[in-house]
């Protein structure tokens, strides 16, 4: 399946996106550069700006900045294309994911030029730091910049790339400007590289070492990003709906941070957890990755124990129901306690009585539940397909305000279009609320899922007119990953499930290096090919398997099993 992205013409944006691993946030602007960086282990900002401007020389002389033309946005990384006669500059920004060291903001600049071309890259910074904690101390070392104190006198921050600048300033408010000199001679690539500690240089200084290979860092990076969109991959016939649940798991995410009050999901800039938000992701994440799901779940439990504001969303998020005092935000639901933890062995035990027995101890708060609270109805495809497609087509305007403004528009649009969903106050909340609201659709109401018990999946497909398939590659169920084909109203699997439908159960499914998505499936000593077109457009041709040439013929959303043609070897 091709990569999600959007690309917008950087003038039209007001703002960038925001970029995570479980340790930070960094927030950049429409041209990738970053405008904050925070750390949840502190609950601090690291760095306040770090801009970047490209100039030329024309005729020995220094030309104007280059312009920002275009700006894509990845899951795992943002970029920005500048342009002028006879240069490109490609400025990506990304934060390391389950990749290499993760307290760092990475630069790859990509630089082409017909010819030999000199460009100087400016870049300034700032540290932060002055109005109400001391400045951020500057030195020059070893051609980068390590800049100490603010917050905490141990907190280093490491900023350079693979070579000296030619010009360096460090000023006494916290700012510093630098200046470098490349020589493009066709195709090359600089990296540049902003590692910290909260506590300690050596630290820091390890973690732009650990980066230095910035390339294989950023593959590593956005392999780890992809693996998790493709892990509780559900595929269907509609494009818009498949990058509908890419987005989704892409936001859920994005919102978990590791703090000093353990994980969940933390706003950016308060170490609190938001137990609202920390609902849903935990109840999207339940399909995804569910041992992850059960520690969120199991930090929830801390926090309604410990803190009053917490009680109505653990109580709520278990419950499904909302509460009757006013003062209580009623926000969270659509999933009970038990659902969760059937999900996968690894998450019973210790963990399941403790949080069952929180379940009760929330029933005797003393707060009277009012009835059922409201369910997402997970029939209403049609419905959310439309409000997708609204969506993509809404979204230049909406991404103009800020980050995550098109994430609200879309909660507001599914309430418009008749969808059951938790009232919920924060911005931030009514992202995760969509997320979850579009994986919870896909794998309970498309798919049908269901779990009977620990090691028992319930598959009852609810498939809109007009779909012939579906897929739901790699769920990771009772520890096992789990692949299932829905086609011509037969089920093939290749793990035991419980089903109304009839079932074929496949010694291995597996999914083939193709542009295309291709799935080799083996009963027996039998082999075959099933694929779907998952484009806009026509996919016609052939695809080679086991030293077989299978032909390949689907109109968008089309799909089914190959026919092998017969190879003649001489």
């Amino acid at each position: 399946m091709s990569e999600l992205s959007y690309l917008f013409p950087t003038h039209a944006l007001m703002a960038g996106g925001a970029y995570a691993n479980p340790g930070i946030i960094a927030h950049v602007d429409a041209e990738s550069n970053l405008t904050h960086l925070w750390a949840g282990l502190t609950a601090q900002t690291y760095c306040r700006s770090v801009r970047f401007g490209f100039r030329t020389f024309e005729m020995g002389r220094l030309a104007g900045l280059l312009e920002p033309m275009v700006t894509s946005f990845h899951p795992a990384y943002q970029e920005t294309i500048y342009g002028t006669e006879g240069v490109i500059v490609a400025q990506r920004v990304f934060v390391p994911f389950r990749a290499g060291y993760g307290e760092a903001v990475c630069w790859q600049l990509d630089l082409q030029a017909e010819g030999h071309r000199l460009l100087q890259i400016e870049v300034e910074i700032d540290w932060g730091g002055g109005e109400t904690e001391p400045r951020v101390e500057q030195r020059y070392q070893d051609g980068l910049i390590v800049a100490q104190g603010g917050h905490s006198e141990r907190a280093t921050r490491v900023f350079g790339a693979s070579g000296p600048p030619t010009y360096s300033e460090l000023d006494s408010d916290g700012t510093a400007h630098l200046t470098y000199h490349i020589l493009i001679e066709g195709y090359i690539d600089v990296p540049f590289i902003l590692s910290f500690a909260p506590s300690g240089e050596q630290l820091a200084w390890n973690g732009f070492l650990a980066l230095s290979d910035l390339g294989l860092v950023f593959q590593d990076s956005n392999k780890q990003s992809q693996k998790s969109t493709d892990t509780a991959e559900i595929v269907t016939p509609s494009p818009a709906l498949n990058r509908c649940m890419g987005w989704a798991k892409t936001a859920i995410f994005k919102s978990i941070r590791r703090s000093r009050v353990g994980i969940a999901v933390h706003p950016a800039t308060d170490s609190n957890v938001n137990v609202t938000g920390s609902a849903y992701v935990g109840q999207a994440l339940a399909w995804i990755e569910p041992a992850l799901s059960a520690e969120i779940l199991e930090k929830l439990l801390q926090r309604a124990q410990t803190a009053a504001g917490g009680m109505a969303g653990m109580y709520h998020f278990y419950k499904g129901t909302q509460l009757a005092p006013a003062d209580m935000q009623a926000t969270t639901a659509i999933v009970t306690l038990s659902e969760h933890h059937l999900l996968s062995s690894s998450v019973q035990g210790d963990l399941n009585v403790r949080l069952r027995a929180a379940a009760n101890w929330l029933d005797t708060l003393g707060a009277e539940a009012s009835k059922p609270g409201p369910a997402l109805d997970p029939g209403r495809l049609t419905d959310l397909e439309r409000l997708w497609l609204a969506y993509e087509s809404a979204m230049p305007s909406q991404i103009e305000r800020a980050p995550g403004a098109f994430e609200v528009s879309q909660y507001q649009s599914l309430q418009e279009a008749g969808w059951q969903l938790p009232k919920v106050e924060g911005d931030e909340d009514k992202v995760l609320a969509t997320a979850s609201a579009i994986l919870m659709a896909a794998y309970k109401g498309v798919a049908g899922l269901a779990p009977v018990d620990a090691e028992t999946l319930l598959v009852r497909p609810n498939l809109p007119d007009g779909w012939p398939w579906l897929l739901l590659l790699n769920l990771p169920y009772a520890d096992n990953p789990t692949n299932l084909i829905l086609f011509g109203g037969e089920l093939f699997s290749d793990r035991p499930i419980a089903t109304p439908l009839p079932l074929t159960l496949c010694d291995e499914i597996k999914r083939m290096p193709s542009d295309h998505l291709v799935l080799a499936v083996r009963i027996g000593k039998t082999r075959r090919v099933f694929a779907v077109n998952t484009g806009e457009s026509e996919w016609s041709g052939t695809t080679n398997l086991f030293e077989q040439v299978f032909a390949v013929g689907f109109g968008p959303g089309e799909g089914g099993w190959l026919a092998a043609q017969t190879v003649f070897k001489y």
